[in-house]
């Protein structure tokens, strides 16, 4: 996956706790005989995937990854997804960093994300956005991501770590600027390398960790394969 970027502009902070961003639900075009409409005929009646047969994939699905029923399963059927080192490095990846006008989607039956423009949708992308809009929380979930308060409240919290009183000082200095509190952070940082070097693996581990949590928030146990 290519075209990634980070978000730059500040918002203002807020002192709380690392939550999930929101995520807003992939609008479908259905009514009450269809789950997807895919299109309309000449004379305006609709065509498409009526709810029996989204019904009977689901079923289909549950079939195929080997979980019971949501009736017999209680809160979230567990799914195994067996990815490979890249595959597992590319959704922490991705849920760190994400560009503007674009929605990331992870395959859980195959590991790999997908990603869609949201402003300017390519000819060439209509058939995997159809699929992932059949797919919808059942095989593709979009993938959250770190927002700009909890990127703050993270480096916060590298701070207090931080053994060296000089250097901690001037995070603490870049944390209360008013532009480019990233940009600061990280040139402060770099003046000591080894604690630079401790920065990222920091941010990385948190990073693999809320990862962990949104998988299991929606049935999914993550499973690397060397």
């Amino acid at each position: 996956m290519s075209r990634k970027k980070s978000r730059s502009k500040h918002k203002s902070r807020k002192k709380r706790g690392i939550k999930w961003a929101e995520c807003e639900p992939l609008q479908l075009d259905q009514d009450e005989n269809f789950y997807l409409i895919v299109g309309y005929t000449a004379g305006g009646a609709p065509y498409g995937i009526t709810w029996e047969e989204h019904e009977a994939e689901l079923e289909e699905t549950r079939k195929r990854n080997n979980i019971i029923s949501n009736e017999e399963a209680g809160p979230i059927p567990i799914i195994e997804m067996r990815v490979t080192q890249r595959q597992w490095d590319e959704l922490v990846a991705t849920h760190d960093i994400q560009m503007d006008e674009m929605s990331y989607f992870l395959n859980v039956e195959t590991g790999e994300i997908a990603m869609l423009s949201d402003d300017d949708p390519r000819e060439e992308d209509e058939e995997l956005r159809l699929e992932i809009a059949e797919g919808f929380n059942e095989i593709y979930y979009r993938v959250p991501h770190l927002d700009l308060d909890e990127r703050y409240n993270q480096m916060c919290q590298f701070t207090l770590t931080v053994p060296s009183g000089k250097l901690r000082t001037k995070l603490e200095q870049a944390l209360s600027a008013e532009h480019k509190v990233l940009r600061k952070f990280k040139y402060a940082l770099a003046t000591d390398e080894s604690e630079l070097g401790r920065y990222y693996a920091f941010v990385e581990a948190a990073g693999r960790e809320r990862v962990q949590e949104w998988l299991e928030s929606i049935g999914v146990r993550a499973v690397v394969v060397r």
